[in-house]
């Protein structure tokens, strides 16, 4: 019956509107598409928790703060749902909106995790304060994507996330010169 109803699910013609596919001879219901149990297996997924920082723990304003996202990294899960055999997903961070608590934000979609001052420009994360700050809250959300298989179905959940908040303390600094001693 599995091989039939492949075969009904191919042609449209023998589908109606609620995933119950038949033909005019058997008028035999045939077991429903699994994409609604692939992404509630999906959602059901934990995602790594984010790590951020800005290093020293603090920034200055006028000089860019490099922001830091760590535990982030492309993974696979397995499943399984009854009647349709094994789920495989790949699930991959696509983007990152970074809310850096002054009114600014910023949404990288080139794959970039940021590095420190002194890793290479290309990725860097960085911004630059303008006024000092007490407490401000810097907030990333991690958007991710999963690719599903299960059979000959397949799909993509793209609505997942992450959250992570970093307080950070934005200070001012002067020079002031001294004239030297005579």
């Amino acid at each position: 019956w599995e091989e039939r109803a492949l075969e009904m699910i191919a042609d449209p013609l023998l589908a109606d509107v609620e995933y119950r596919w038949c033909d005019d001879t058997s008028n035999v219901a045939v077991a429903a598409d699994p994409t609604a149990d692939a992404r509630d297996f999906v959602r059901s997924i934990p995602l790594p928790a984010v790590e951020i920082t800005i290093a020293p723990g603090f920034a200055i304003t006028g000089q860019p703060s490099y922001l830091v996202v760590d535990g982030q990294e492309p993974f696979e899960a397995l499943g399984a749902i009854p009647g349709f055999g094994p789920l495989e997903a790949t699930l991959e961070p696509v983007a990152i909106r970074v809310d850096w608590g002054d009114g600014t934000t910023d949404l990288i979609t080139d794959g970039r995790m940021g590095v420190p001052w002194d890793g290479p420009p290309s990725e860097q994360i960085a911004h630059t304060y303008i006024h000092a700050a007490p407490d401000l809250t810097v907030t990333v959300e991690v958007l991710w994507r999963a690719e599903w298989s299960v059979g000959v179905f397949s799909g993509t959940v793209s609505d997942l996330e992450v959250l992570a908040e970093l307080d950070l303390e934005v200070r001012s600094l002067r020079s002031v010169r001294v004239a030297p001693e005579r």
